[in-house]
């Protein structure tokens, strides 16, 4: 009796089975795959409601207000020596340039030698003419009025000659040292104005001048003169503050107008790049 009861139940089991009745056994899912991720670090800052200011760098140049070009008017001279490099800041009057000057230097010296002597013979020459007045009264004291004149005149038209004939070489001599400082000053360039040296000619031994040939520039350093070209042009006023950067330095200028350093005026078109100036 027991087996048959069990052959209906086994029966039930698989007909069960056929039709997705009995449960299924579960699977269990694998574990995930976590990867690395760089942390991301926030910094927390205060936001304060107000007036946001947009700034922008501007290229500007370094323009010179005022410059000399400086050449010699005599030509067939060797040149000598160039005392300065462009770059270098120069004084009034300060020597640049010198040509082989010969034996100016030495005659400049003579001369000067010279009239120095002379002026030395004049002065000794006055002194006497003071001992010989003083002498001839002394002599000429019992004598009458007449023959006391005519004994001071003639002390005196002998030192005026003698003192004309000093005055003629020292006139002379004068001339002389002019004609050589002339030349001398003809073989040399000086400074006209205290600046920087943006030009210096190059030569090599034996090159001569020629007339009017530029051998050194000089720019005015008295005020220092920046120009930017920006279509900006219009955000500039006249005596804004702004800051201009050269070689990492930060130095202090102002707007300027055109108008007010002796420059042209300039046609300006909103959206199209003009010049401003900064001092």
């Amino acid at each position: 009796m027991k087996r048959a009861w069990l052959i209906p139940l086994a029966a039930l089991c698989l007909s069960l089975a056929g039709c997705d009745l009995m449960p299924v056994e579960e699977t269990y899912r694998a574990s995930p795959i976590i990867r690395d991720y760089p942390a991301v670090e926030y910094t927390l800052a205060a936001c304060t409601r107000g007036d946001m200011t947009l700034s922008r760098s501007i290229s500007c140049t370094y323009v010179p207000v005022r410059t000399a070009g400086l050449s010699f008017q005599t030509g067939g001279l060797y040149y000598d020596t160039a005392f300065v490099s462009p770059g270098d800041a120069v004084e009034e009057g300060q020597l640049l340039f010198q040509l082989k000057l010969d034996d100016i230097e030495t005659q400049i010296a003579q001369a000067e030698r010279e009239i120095g002597t002379l002026l030395t013979r004049r002065e000794h020459a006055s002194q006497d003419r003071a001992l010989a007045l003083t002498r001839a009264e002394l002599t000429s004291a019992g004598l009458t009025e007449l023959s006391r004149h005519e004994a001071i005149d003639q002390v005196n038209a002998r030192f005026d000659d003698l003192i004309q004939g000093i005055d003629d070489q020292l006139e002379i001599a004068r001339l002389r040292l002019e004609t050589y400082q002339t030349r001398l000053s003809e073989r040399q360039l000086r400074a006209p104005f205290s600046g920087t040296v943006t030009y210096v000619r190059r030569f090599k031994e034996g090159d001569t001048t020629n007339v009017g040939e530029r051998i050194i520039t000089v720019a005015d350093s008295t005020m220092s003169l920046f120009r930017a070209e920006t279509d900006l042009w219009d955000r500039f006023t006249p005596g804004d503050s702004v800051i201009i950067t050269a070689s990492r330095t930060d130095y202090e200028a102002y707007v300027v107008d055109p108008a007010e350093i002796g420059l042209p005026p300039q046609e300006r078109t909103p959206g199209v790049a003009a010049y401003v100036y900064f001092v």
